[in-house]
C-alpha cells in the first residue's frame, strides 16, 4: 500500500477546516450574520414549519455551504420548479460509486450529525416511533436531522408554502439524498461496535463509566518517557532471536494523530476520548487516532511509559512518507522484554505483576478483536466514506498493526506471564487462523511480496495458509530470489510456477554453469548403464577429469544428487550433461567423499528407453536409501551464504526454493541418510547445523528459566521448552522454528527415517500433510514419487503398468483399490480436484492438492469397483435441492458455489428458528448435475465448536425409487449415491424477522446413520 495514498486520504478535508466545535455556539455578537432555514416550501410535516436562525459564520454552516456548491457544480440547473427531482440524478447519488467520489466535507457532515443525534435502534432510524431528532433553532445540525427526518416521514413534493420549493430548495433536498444512506449507516456502525477503541464501542461506554463512577482511574501518572536508550540496540542478536520467536513488525503508515503531550491511558477507549476532544471531526483524523490508539496507544498503555512520536517516526524519503518504523518498534518491544524480565518473582508472583500482567491481557485482547472487528466491516473505521481507501488497503493497514500486536502478544504470553491462565487462552485465540484479522495479514504479505516479484505459486494461500504470523512477517521482509529478470514470474498463477513446470520436454536444453560457455556435453558409457539396470542393480558415476565411468552402487559409498530439472541440470543417459556441469557437480561430491566422489543423478544415470527407464524409476527409492550422503543443489539456495545471512532469512529462502516445491524431491529428502544443500560456501550438512541430527537435544536436562544478558538468549535449550518446536545452530543466539522447512521437521521428529526404520511406517496422513504445496509437471508421477511411503499393498509394478490417454486418473484409480481402506473424509475436501471416471468423482485425483488430512477419528470405507462402499449420516430433502445456473466463485478457480438457506424438518415454529442452516456447495464448474437429495456427514453433530461449519457432500441418489429412511434399498443392498460436491454446514444466528420465510426454506430431515456406496 502507497503510505502516501493513505496520508493524503487521513489529512484530507478536515485540515482545510478550523476545529469543528463539539457543542452549539451561540449568535448574540451584534454583527453576526443571520440566515434563516426551515423546511416549509418543501416538506407537508408539522415540524417543516420550525425556524432556524443560524449563524452563516459559524463552521457548520460553512460546511453545509461547501457540500451545495458541490452539487450545483456537478448537477448544474435549471431545474422545473413545478416537477420532482430529475430521477437519474437521484439514482446518480444512490450510486455507491458516485457516493465514494463525493468530496470529504460530506462525509464530515454525516460525522457532526452522528455525534449530534445517533439512535439506539437505527433499523428504525426515522419513522414515527422513532425518537425525534432535538430542536435547536440556531443549529443548523438540527435542521439537516429534522430534514432527513422529514425526507423518510413525508412526501418533499408536497411542501406547505403556497410558493413551492425553488432551485435552492432542488439542492438542498439533493444534499439529504445523497447523505441519507451514509448517516444511516454510520448511526448503525456506532450501534453495533463492540471492540473498537472509538467512544460509541461498547466495550469504550463500559470504560468510560467505570472511569467516571470512580471504580478505576484510566490514567497513569507520573509516566516515564522513553528515549533511544529503551531501544535494544540494532545488531544485537536479541533482534534476529526476537524476529525468529516473535515476529518483525513492518512500518505502520502514520497521519499526524494527535499523540504527543496527553497523559498516559490505561486504555484504548481512554487514549481516543481524550485526544478526540480537541481533535477536528472527521473521519480522517477519526482513523489517524485509531490506528494510533492500537500502536502508540497500545504499547504505552502496556509499558506504563510515555512513548514520544519522534522515537519511532522514520521517512522512506520518497514523497515525505512517514511510518512508524517496523525495526524500532521491535527494538522497542525487545527493550521492554529485557527489562521486564529481572522483574519476574523466580517463586511466588506478586500481586501488582499479576495485575499487570492481567491488564496487559485484556488490553491486547481488546486490540486483536478490534482488528477482526474492523475486517468484519459492520464496525469498520477505515471504510467509512471519505477515507479513500480502497479494501485491500484497509488490510495493509490492519495487517501493519498486527504484525506489531503479535510479537507483543507473543512476548507477553510465552515470556512474561505465561502462568496466568488468560495467557494461554489469549495466545491460543490469536493464532487461530480463522481470525478475520489472520486473513487479511495473509492477503496484505501476499500482495506486498507480489508486488516486490515473489512468483504467485510461491506466496500462494496453499503456501501461507502453512505459516503463523511470526513466520509470514518473516516471509514478507525478504526479496525474491531471480534468475534472469524480475518479470520471469509473470505468467505464473496461484496453482502453478509455469516456470517451475517444463511443458515441452523435447524443448528443454540443459544449462551450462556459466552463461557463455560453449562446452562439448560429457555422458556416461550407455551400454554400461544399461548392462547394469537390466541386472536390477543401481549404476552411479565417477568423473576422472576427462569422462565417467559407470560402476555398480554395491562396490562403494556414493552421493546421490538432489535437484529440479526447471534449474538446467535435466537429461538423460544418452544425452548427457555440459562438461562445466559435470565437473561442478564432481567438485561437490568429492569434498564428500574424498576417495572416489562417486554420485548418481537421473540426468546421468536414467536412459530414456521405455522398460529401462521405469526400472530405474523402481531403484530410485533405493538409490537414495542406501546413499552415504545425498547432496541438494538448488538455485536458489546455493546463493544463500553460511556467513553473511541470518539462519532465519537462510531457512525461509530454502522454504520458498524450488526443490521444496517439487513432489520428486520429497522422497529424496526423507530417505537420505545424511542430507547436505549446497551453500554459497560449499556442501553443508543441514541437520549437524540446524543441531536436529541427532536425540541429543530431547535427551539433555533443560533449566527451567532463560538466562537472559545483555548480549542474548545464552541458555538456547530452555528456549525450546517455553517457546515451542525451535533448533539450535552452532551460534546459540540465533534461533528458528523449523515449521518453515516441513520435511526438515518431520526428519527431526523421526530420526529412525535415516537408518532403514520406516519401511513403510509413514502413515497416509502424514504423507498428504508432506506433499501439500508440492507439485509436478506430469499428474501421473505423483504416486511413482512417493511410492518407497505408500502402504505394502499398493504395488509400484501395478501402477506403472498402468498407461492410456487417462493415465494420472487411472492410476489413482488403481491405488484406491488397491489401498482398499479409505479414508472417508476424502469427498469432503473443498478443494482437491476430483477424478472423472464413473464411480470416482468421489475421488481426490492428486494428494498435492488435498487440504483435509485423515486420522483415526474420521474412519475408513471400502474402495471397490462400484465406488466408496462406507457408513455416513445422511440427511435427506423431502424434495430435491436444485442447482441454480447462477453461481458465484468457489473455493478453487475450476469451481462455482452456491448457497442455500436451510431449516430442519419435523419441528416446531419455535424450534425452526433455533435452528436455522446456511448450506454452502461447491462444484466442478463444469458439472452436469442439476440437483441434489441429501447431505453426507462424518458426524452426527451437525454444529461445529472448531470451525466456521461442519464439511459434508452433496449427493444425489441414484435409484431415487428404492431410497429407504435406514438406507438399505428395497433389495437389501446399500443405499447408492452419486457424488456433487461438498458442502459447509454452518449455523444461521437465530432471526426472528425470518421466521416468516423459514417456513418455505428447503426442510432437511435429521441425520441418521447409513451404509451407502458412494459413486
Amino acid at each position: 500500500m502507497k503510505s502516501q495514498r493513505l496520508k493524503q486520504s487521513l489529512r484530507c478535508y478536515g485540515r482545510r477546516l478550523r476545529r469543528v466545535p463539539r457543542g452549539d455556539v451561540s449568535t448574540a455578537a451584534s454583527d453576526v450574520e443571520i440566515v434563516h432555514l426551515s423546511w416549509a416550501r418543501i416538506f407537508a410535516h408539522p415540524a417543516s414549519r420550525q425556524a432556524y436562525a443560524v449563524d452563516q459564520s459559524h463552521e457548520h454552516y460553512q460546511l453545509f455551504k461547501h457540500c451545495l456548491q458541490y452539487l450545483r457544480e456537478r448537477h448544474p440547473g435549471p431545474f422545473d420548479p413545478e416537477a420532482a427531482l430529475p430521477e437519474s440524478i437521484m439514482e446518480g447519488l444512490h450510486d455507491s460509486d458516485n457516493r465514494e467520489s463525493l468530496p470529504p466535507c460530506f462525509s464530515t457532515l454525516v460525522l457532526l450529525l452522528a455525534e449530534r443525534h445517533c439512535p439506539p435502534e437505527p433499523e428504525a432510524l426515522f419513522t414515527e416511533t422513532s425518537p425525534n431528532p432535538p430542536y435547536d433553532p440556531s443549529s443548523l445540525l438540527d435542521y439537516i436531522l429534522w430534514g432527513l427526518f422529514m425526507l423518510e416521514t413525508a412526501d418533499p413534493a408536497a411542501g406547505d408554502e403556497e410558493e413551492g420549493p425553488n432551485e435552492d430548495d432542488f439542492y438542498v433536498v439533493m444534499l439529504l439524498r445523497s447523505i441519507s444512506d451514509q448517516y444511516h449507516w454510520e448511526c448503525y456502525m456506532r450501534n453495533v461496535a463492540v471492540w473498537t477503541p472509538m467512544p460509541w464501542s461498547s466495550t469504550s461506554r463500559e470504560d468510560s463509566s467505570e472511569a467516571r463512577a470512580g471504580t478505576t482511574s484510566d490514567v497513569i501518572a507520573n509516566a516515564p518517557l522513553l528515549g533511544q536508550v529503551h531501544l535494544i540496540d540494532e545488531e544485537s542478536s536479541w533482534l534476529w532471536y526476537a524476529r525468529s520467536q516473535y515476529g518483525s513488525p513492518v512500518d505502520i503508515p502514520w497521519s499526524d494523530a494527535p499523540h504527543d503531550g496527553h497523559p498516559l491511558c490505561k486504555t484504548l477507549s481512554g487514549y481516543i476520548s481524550r485526544r478526540r476532544i480537541e481533535a477536528r471531526l472527521t473521519t480522517c483524523e477519526d482513523a489517524a487516532l485509531w490506528i494510533s490508539a492500537l500502536s502508540l496507544g497500545l504499547l504505552e498503555a502496556v509499558m506504563h511509559a510515555r512513548i514520544p512520536t519522534s522515537l519511532l517516526l522514520v521517512s522512506n524519503g520518497r514523497e515525505g512518507e512517514i511510518f512508524l518504523s517496523g525495526t524500532r518498534l521491535l527494538q522497542l518491544l525487545v527493550g521492554w522484554l529485557i527489562a521486564m524480565f529481572p522483574a519476574r518473582p523466580e517463586d511466588v508472583p506478586t500481586e501488582s505483576y499479576i495485575q499487570h500482567g492481567r491488564e496487559v491481557l485484556r488490553l491486547i485482547d481488546h486490540a486483536l478483536h478490534a482488528l477482526d472487528e474492523e475486517m468484519d466491516h459492520t464496525a469498520s473505521i477505515l471504510s467509512r466514506q471519505g477515507i479513500g481507501l480502497r479494501p485491500e488497503e484497509r488490510a495493509d493497514v490492519v495487517c501493519a498493526l498486527v504484525m506489531t500486536i503479535m510479537p507483543l502478544c507473543n512476548i507477553a504470553c510465552e515470556a512474561l506471564w505465561r502462568d496466568l491462565p488468560e495467557a494461554k487462552t489469549l495466545l491460543d485465540g490469536a493464532r487461530r487462523k480463522t481470525r478475520a484479522f489472520f486473513a487479511a495479514s495473509a492477503i496484505s504479505c501476499q500482495r506486498r511480496m507480489h508486488r516486490a516479484g515473489w512468483c504467485p505459486y510461491t506466496i500462494s494461500l496453499r503456501f501461507t495458509g502453512m505459516l503463523d504470523l511470526t513466520l509470514m512477517s518473516n516471509f514478507a521482509r525478504l526479496a525474491p530470489f531471480v534468475r534472469s529478470s524480475l518479470d520471469e514470474h509473470k505468467d505464473c498463477t496461484e496453482s502453478a510456477c509455469v516456470f517451475y513446470t517444463i511443458t515441452d520436454p523435447t524443448a528443454y536444453i540443459p544449462r551450462h554453469d556459466q552463461a557463455g560457455c560453449t562446452c562439448e556435453y560429457t555422458k556416461p558409457p550407455l551400454d554400461d548403464v544399461i548392462q547394469l539396470l537390466s541386472e536390477g542393480v543401481v549404476p552411479v558415476v565417477v568423473y576422472d577429469g576427462e569422462q565417467l565411468c559407470v560402476r555398480p552402487a554395491a562396490d562403494g559409498d556414493y552421493v546421490a544428487i538432489s535437484h529440479v530439472w526447471a534449474d538446467g541440470m535435466g537429461s538423460t543417459t544418452e544425452l548427457g550433461l555440459p562438461t562445466c556441469v559435470v565437473a561442478r557437480i564432481a567438485g561437490l561430491t568429492r569434498t564428500l567423499l574424498p576417495e572416489s566422489g562417486a554420485f548418481w543423478m537421473d540426468s546421468l544415470c536414467v536412459p530414456s528407453v521405455g522398460m529401462l527407464r521405469k526400472r530405474a524409476i523402481k531403484l530410485m527409492a533405493q538409490t537414495y536409501e542406501d546413499a552415504a550422503k545425498v547432496l541438494v543443489i538448488d538455485a536458489c539456495i546455493r546463493t544463500l551464504s553460511l556467513q553473511g545471512e541470518s539462519w532465519l532469512d537462510n531457512l525461509s529462502r530454502i522454504a520458498a526454493s524450488g526443490w521444496v516445491r517439487r513432489v520428486w524431491t520429497l522422497q529424496e529428502g526423507l530417505l537420505a541418510r545424511e542430507l547436505y544443500v549446497e551453500f554459497a560456501e560449499g556442501p553443508e550438512d543441514i541437520e549437524e547445523r540446524l543441531g536436529t541430527k541427532s536425540a541429543a537435544l530431547q535427551d539433555t536436562p533443560r533449566p527451567a528459566e532463560p538466562s537472559l544478558v545483555q548480549g542474548g538468549p545464552q541458555d538456547f535449550d530452555s528456549h525450546q521448552e517455553l517457546w515451542g518446536p525451535l533448533v539450535r545452530f552452532s551460534d546459540p543466539l540465533r534461533l528458528i522454528p523449523l515449521d518453515l522447512v516441513p520435511i526438515l521437521k518431520f526428519r527431526s521428529e523421526n530420526l529412525q527415517i535415516r537408518h532403514g526404520g520406516v519401511p513403510y511406517g509413514i502413515p497416509l496422513r502424514d504423507i498428504i500433510d508432506l506433499l501439500w504445496y508440492r507439485s509436478t509437471t506430469k499428474a501421473e508421477d505423483e504416486l511413482i514419487a512417493i511410492s518407497r511411503f505408500l502402504p505394502p499393498q499398493v504395488d509400484l509394478d501395478t501402477l506403472l503398468s498402468v498407461s492410456g490417454p487417462d493415465i494420472a486418473q487411472e492410476r489413482m484409480k488403481s491405488f484406491f483399490l488397491q489401498l482398499r481402506d479409505v479414508p472417508r473424509i476424502f469427498p469432503m475436501d473443498p478443494i482437491a480436484p476430483r477424478l472423472s471416471l464413473p464411480d470416482f468423482t468421489w475421488a481426490p485425483c492428486a494428494f498435492a492438492a488435498t487440504s483435509l488430512l485423515p486420522d483415526d477419528q474420521t474412519g475408513n470405507g471400502i474402495c471397490t469397483e462400484e465406488g466408496l462402499l462406507a457408513e455416513y449420516h445422511v440427511a435427506s430433502f423431502a424434495q430435491p435441492i436444485q442447482i441454480p445456473n447462477e453461481r458465484g466463485a468457489g473455493p478453487t478457480k475450476d469451481t462455482d458455489s452456491f448457497v442455500v438457506n436451510l431449516r430442519l424438518s419435523d419441528l416446531d415454529a419455535i424450534l425452526s428458528l433455533l435452528f436455522q442452516f446456511r448450506l454452502m456447495v461447491s462444484l466442478a464448474r463444469t458439472s452436469q448435475d442439476t440437483h441434489f437429495d441429501a447431505l453426507l456427514f462424518l458426524d452426527p453433530e451437525l454444529i461445529s465448536e472448531a470451525g466456521p461449519g461442519v464439511p459434508c457432500v452433496a449427493v444425489s441418489l441414484t435409484n431415487p425409487g428404492d431410497a429407504t429412511r435406514d438406507g438399505e434399498s428395497s433389495e437389501g443392498a446399500p443405499q447408492g449415491f452419486r457424488y456433487v460436491g461438498t458442502g459447509l454446514l454452518m449455523r444461521s444466528s437465530a432471526n426472528p424477522d425470518h421466521l416468516e420465510d423459514a417456513g418455505n426454506w428447503p426442510a432437511m430431515s435429521g441425520l441418521s446413520k447409513q451404509r451407502i456406496l458412494l459413486q
